[in-house]
């Protein structure tokens, strides 16, 4: 007999690397680096020590849903 157990995917992670915000924006890694120097653009960062720089994913999901631009019509 064979069950037929579900499978739930994993839950999105909370904190994203540079590397997964880059892949999810489609913004190079050096430029979110260069960004976050600046402190003049890019999506809220959190730098839990050293160069251990974070995202949280709602403050990334956030940031590129305030970039939607509307054409006027």
């Amino acid at each position: 007999m064979c069950s037929t157990a579900t499978v739930e995917a994993p839950a999105p992670a909370r904190f994203l690397t540079v590397g997964q915000v880059s892949k999810l924006t489609g913004v190079a890694v050096q430029t979110l680096n260069n960004w976050r120097s600046t402190r003049l653009a890019g999506p809220p960062w959190l730098k839990l020590s050293g160069r251990f720089v974070r995202y949280e994913r709602a403050a990334v999901e956030a940031w590129l849903a305030s970039r939607t631009v509307t054409p006027d019509r």
